[in-house]
């Protein structure tokens, strides 16, 4: 094109200084260089369409081959992040707990976007909470009528093909209060962030701020490689997050200090991720840490897992296993009528004798739409199974010893206390026109017949629980968020319709019983409920909330072990009002069974303060505007 130019420039130079030294010429002759100029003024007008096609053809082509622009291309043109024009990946919204609509929007928004490469957001949660009863105790005064408040502003970095990074500022707080909602996943603190309380205390704790940062990652990557790094403080989020998730329905939420390599293809997607869960010394210069044991907690513990998805045409399946390590921790002298417990000359060297519970399983599912179901079906199902393995860094009496003192259970042998728990869970639906679904849910997960053998079969909890998920809201196990799933038979009948002017309505219905009658039942936080004889209880303490027995006979002489837990039926509205704003609304009613009725009703009963208290009745409602942009 420039040849072309130069030529043109020499002719229409010549034409003028021709013009100027002659006589003028005749106008036949006038005419035809006319003719000639106009002509090559086409010529270079088509060259120039020629190139200008030939160059974006290129990049098409670039594109549609996924072939790298040259490094001194990318020097030549302002970087544009293709998240700007294809919407956020997965790895950045993982922490905020948005319906799938209000998510899309979030994802694919172009505002917010500062020189193409820098994405500023923000999530509000103001959530008022009303909650009655939910002990069944007619003697305890645990009405509550609280406000929760989850804030966060985030920046998305993605300078480079090379290199993006997120930080999330997020501040968990009740109002009216000054420390964040409850004790939640708690790490390290910064310098003046915590006061640390004297381990002498009968309560030793760090006390955090309401304010922290929930994310502070970097992804290292290459364009089309299929292999990445996120290093930092991070949501792990795996499959329907039964077992590993961001836990951002409640107020705190979940994160990990850690790294994880992703392999993601079209047929094969692998994580393999570890994360110091808790750790039990300070930093330097005033960096303070919640954990440890001289602040009353668990000592170091990491996270380790790997998680596998194989993507077929109309399923996926996944297979994953985790590890979550403790550090073992001397064991305080046991109560009176203990029997089974540590016993230090069993073991000099307690140092190699970690809690350790590995859970591997599978996960297979017809939601092949990024856990959605495409658009074309209407049937899903999934099913999950999962099993654990390990120990908790006991060594009891051998329970195989026949020769055992049969009033004090001590025998010359030992054994190490094994983790053999297991979860399984069904799930399937079907969505009549894309807009009313009815589905059903059963969860098996097993408890503890004999607490007092080698053998812990209640399945063991990971980080925390996970309540809330989507795309089914309120599966899990209730919007009171009474109960976690531990020594758990759970069935769930749930019917959603969703409006084009209205919203969803979400209609859930539960039935808990105990999967084991002579364990206990667990509340969300994975703690035992337990009720028994002193010898079943946590630290001697006999809540007597269920009725359980360790040694697998009935609870007294006049009453039998009860298997039903509590029935739970809830309605949530959930209502898209404009860009960046939903509304929520839900209430649920609670009726308790026979496993707490018999204990709060049993003259017999061994702890006489927990006699005639019973109140089958409980109630929650919630009322929460979600602002997200």
């Amino acid at each position: 094109m420039k040849k072309l130019t130069i030529i043109f420039c020499i002719l229409y130079s010549s034409y003028f200084l021709f013009a100027q030294g002659n006589d003028p010429v005749s106008k036949k002759e006038d005419k035809d260089l006319e003719n000639r100029i106009r002509s090559i003024e086409e010529d270079l007008k088509n060259e120039k369409k020629k190139i200008d096609d030939t160059e974006k053809s290129l990049a098409r082509l670039k594109k549609e081959n996924n072939i790298k622009t040259s490094d001194a291309d990318q020097h030549q043109e302002s970087y544009v992040s293709p998240m700007k024009e294809n919407g956020l990946s997965a790895d950045f919204t993982r922490s905020m707990f948005l319906d799938p609509e209000h998510a899309k929007e979030l994802r694919e928004s172009k505002k917010l976007w500062v020189n193409d490469i820098l994405r500023v957001g923000f999530w509000l949660r103001p959530r008022l909470e009303g909650r009655s009863n939910l002990d069944f105790n007619s003697r305890t005064d645990d009405y509550q009528n609280r406000a929760l408040q989850a804030s966060q502003l985030f920046f998305i970095l993605d300078p480079n093909p090379y290199l993006s990074m997120k930080f999330t500022i997020q501040d968990a707080r009740v109002w009216g209060g000054s420390t964040p909602a409850g004790s939640g996943d708690r790490r390290f603190f910064f310098t003046n962030s915590g006061n640390e309380v004297s381990p002498t205390q009968v309560n030793p704790q760090t006390i955090p701020n309401a304010t922290d940062i929930r994310e502070a990652f970097f992804i290292l990557k290459y364009p089309n490689f299929p292999v990445k790094a996120i290093i930092g403080r991070q949501v792990f989020a795996f499959g329907d997050q039964r077992m590993i998730g961001g836990a951002n329905w409640n107020t705190n939420g979940l994160s990990f200090d850690g790294m994880r390599i992703a392999y993601e293809s079209k047929s094969f997607d692998s994580h393999l991720f570890g994360a110091k869960m808790t750790a039990s010394a300070n930093g330097p210069n005033g960096v303070l840490t919640a954990n440890g044991r001289q602040n009353g907690s668990i000592d170091d513990s990491y996270l380790v897992g790997n998680y596998n998805t194989f993507k077929f045409t109309d399923f996926l399946i996944d297979l994953y296993a985790f590890g979550v390590l403790k550090k073992w921790i001397p064991k305080t002298p046991g109560f009176p009528g203990e029997i089974v417990r540590d016993q230090d000359f069993f073991s000099p060297n307690r140092s190699r004798q970690n809690d350790q519970v590995i859970t591997a399983g599978t996960r297979i599912t017809n939601r092949t739409a990024g856990n959605f179901l495409p658009t074309n079906k209407s049937w899903d199902w999934t099913i999950e199974s999962a099993f654990q393995a390990g120990f908790t860094g006991e060594r009891l009496y051998a329970s195989w010893d026949q020769a055992r003192d049969p009033i004090t259970g001590k025998s010359n042998y030992s054994e190490r206390n094994k983790y053999t728990g297991q979860l399984h869970v069904f799930q399937t639906g079907y969505t009549f026109e894309e807009k009313t679904r009815i589905g059903v849910q059963y969860s098996y997960s097993t408890g503890d017949p004999n607490r007092r053998d080698g053998s812990v079969s209640t399945f063991q909890l990971l980080p925390n629980p996970r309540f809330g998920i989507f795309p089914y809201f309120d599966s899990v196990a209730g919007l009171s968020e009474n109960i976690g799933l531990k020594n758990l038979k759970s069935y769930n009948l749930n019917i959603s319709y969703k409006s084009d002017a209205w919203g969803s309505f979400i209609l859930s219905g539960f039935i808990h019983r105990k999967a084991i009658r002579q364990d206990a039942w667990y509340s969300i936080s994975g703690d035992p409920k337990t009720g028994a004889l002193g010898s079943c209880s946590v630290n001697g303490n006999a809540a007597s909330t269920s009725t359980e027995n360790c040694s697998g006979n009935s609870f007294s002489n006049n009453t039998y072990l009860g298997s039903g837990i509590y029935n739970e039926v809830n309605l949530a509205w959930v209502y898209h009002w404009v860009e960046g704003v939903s509304v929520w609304l839900g209430a649920g009613y609670l009726k308790a069974g026979d496993s707490i009725r018999n204990v709060r009703t049993d003259i017999n009963n061994p702890n006489p303060s927990n006699r005639y208290t019973f109140k089958p009745d409980a109630y929650m409602s919630y009322f929460m505007v979600n602002v997200a942009m």
